[in-house]
């Protein structure tokens, strides 16, 4: 009877063996074709970057005036002034949302408006 044990151990070793060897076969295909979920992120970013773009070049207006149909810009209300440097030459600038009272560029840079008219 032990001799019989034994063998029936051994038969259920092996038996779990190829359980783990199927198993194992059949889930690394799944594996191997996972994408990383960064990636796909990135991927999805830079094509709306690139749509904005296009738009913007071909002379979309991103400012939405009262009655007309939305659309998928994001806006916000700020207070902005136009000033003047020593020049002559005139640009804008913008209240920052975040922090009232500090004024910025166009492309972030800060501004102290008592340098400019």
């Amino acid at each position: 009877m032990n001799e019989n044990s034994a063998e029936r151990k051994r038969d259920q070793l092996e038996i779990s063996r190829r359980y783990l060897v199927k198993s194992a076969l059949t889930v690394a295909p799944v594996i191997l074709t996972l994408r990383s979920g960064a990636t796909l992120a990135n991927a999805s970013a830079f094509q709306c970057i690139q749509r904005d773009q296009g738009r913007a070049d071909a002379g979309a207006n991103p400012l939405l005036a009262p009655g007309e149909p939305s659309d998928d810009w994001a806006r916000k209300q700020v207070r902005v002034k136009k000033l003047k440097d020593n020049q002559g030459n005139e640009f804008w600038v913008y209240e920052d949302p975040n922090s009232p009272g500090n004024w910025l560029k166009e492309d972030g840079s800060p501004v102290n408006l008592s340098d400019y008219t």
